[in-house]
């Protein structure tokens, strides 16, 4: 697929040239004074949305509401983050806790998590999977 010039996800020299990671800390042979196992490839979106999650998970605090995060990261839709979530889960940055009210985010490499939503009953998709197994 070829991208018009300038259009949002289209390739540019920059991010062709640059090896975005999730770790800051990261040296030119992979190993990483912070403890992360590797490098992992993320785009510049991926990145800032996993520093957000970084800095509320070091600051003790709940990461904020979709539509906030969708408008700090300047995405086009309030989908963009729950997809973005789930590509850095599968890429093993993050995992994810569900609840009605609220998610946990925890960062692999630091074991540190954002803060407990207020209502902590269990999300009703989680509720689903553990009544059909």
């Amino acid at each position: 697929m070829s991208w018009p010039p300038g259009e949002r996800g289209a390739p540019t020299t920059e991010s062709a040239s640059l090896q975005n990671t999730a770790c800051h800390d990261c040296d030119s042979t992979g190993r990483t004074p912070c403890g992360c196992s590797e490098s992992v490839p993320l785009t510049p979106i991926e990145r800032n949305l996993f520093r957000l999650c970084e800095r509320a998970a070091v600051e003790g605090r709940q990461l904020e509401p979709t539509e906030r995060l969708t408008q700090e990261l300047r995405a086009k839709s309030n989908s963009t983050v729950p997809r973005l979530l789930g590509s850095l889960e599968r890429k093993g940055l993050i995992r994810r806790r569900f609840y009605q009210r609220g998610r946990v985010v925890e960062i692999v490499a630091t074991g540190q998590a954002t803060a407990d939503p207020p209502n902590m009953q269990a999300h009703w998709r989680e509720l689903r999977r553990a009544r059909h197994g």
